[in-house]
């Protein structure tokens, strides 16, 4: 028996995970993109290694959102046949969060190219006009840190 070696597994395993999430995805009319980021992108696949899932919805309520999510990630661990998903919806989450799942994720499933054009390319403006501040504000705080304030 010939054994694949460590990235001919995370290869196959990311292709089986995303042809069974991108199924599940074209069947939920509200979902308009999704990202796939995390250890299943960048490695390494651990056997604990969570399965890190971004999508965005089409504009709704919070409590819309919820009811997605509670059902999407049931229908997810169904077909996946694991409950190591974290499902986040991009639509709720912080700046800081959106711009990393955009910068270190793949996009796996797109119904709406326009909007996930515009929400991408938002969220980089935002992320760039806040990231002055946010490394003056990282800077301050490493160095209380040293002076043990």
């Amino acid at each position: 028996m010939v054994k694949r070696n460590y990235m001919e597994n995370r290869d196959k395993d990311r292709e089986y995970l995303i042809k069974n999430l991108k199924e599940v995805m074209e069947k939920e009319e509200d979902i308009l993109f999704a990202y796939l980021y995390g250890s299943y992108v960048s490695g390494p696949l651990l056997p604990d290694s969570d399965i890190d899932v971004a999508i965005y919805l089409k504009p709704n309520d919070l409590k819309k959102y919820l009811e997605i999510e509670k059902r999407l990630l049931s229908t997810l661990i169904d077909r996946i046949h694991s409950d190591r998903i974290d499902l986040k919806i991009l639509n709720v989450l912080p700046l800081i969060h959106q711009y990393y799942v955009l910068k270190d994720g793949i996009p796996i499933f797109i119904k709406d190219e326009k909007a996930r054009v515009d929400f991408d390319t938002r969220v980089m403006l935002r992320f760039f006009e806040l990231k002055p501040y946010l490394d003056e504000y990282k800077d301050m705080l490493f160095s209380r840190i040293k002076k043990g304030d």
